[in-house]
């Protein structure tokens, strides 16, 4: 949770209150560390002894809550992007 929270704190800021012409380089530095955290995420996972036990054990739960996290974004950044975008259009 607070890595969300961090997370949409940034994207405020950079929206918001960031001159004009940093926001390119907010978005890349976004990017970057969005890479890096899933990336410290997959490597805590595969270093806890068991994991891959555990894994098999769960099965089509994993399965279910992997697709379901990804379908779940996928919505949401489509509605965010035709509910903004959509406004930036009619501005211009």
């Amino acid at each position: 949770m607070r890595y969300t929270i961090l997370m949409l704190l940034g994207v405020f800021i950079g929206a918001r209150l960031l001159p004009e012409k940093y926001r390119r380089w907010n978005g890349t530095l976004q990017i970057i560390i969005t890479i890096a955290l899933l990336f410290t995420m997959g490597v805590s996972l595969g270093a806890q002894p068991g994991f891959f036990a555990d894994l098999r054990e769960m099965g089509l739960v994993s399965l279910l809550y992997a697709v379901g996290g990804v379908v779940f974004s996928a919505v949401v950044v489509w509605l965010l992007a035709k509910l903004f975008l959509r406004k930036k259009e009619e501005e211009e």
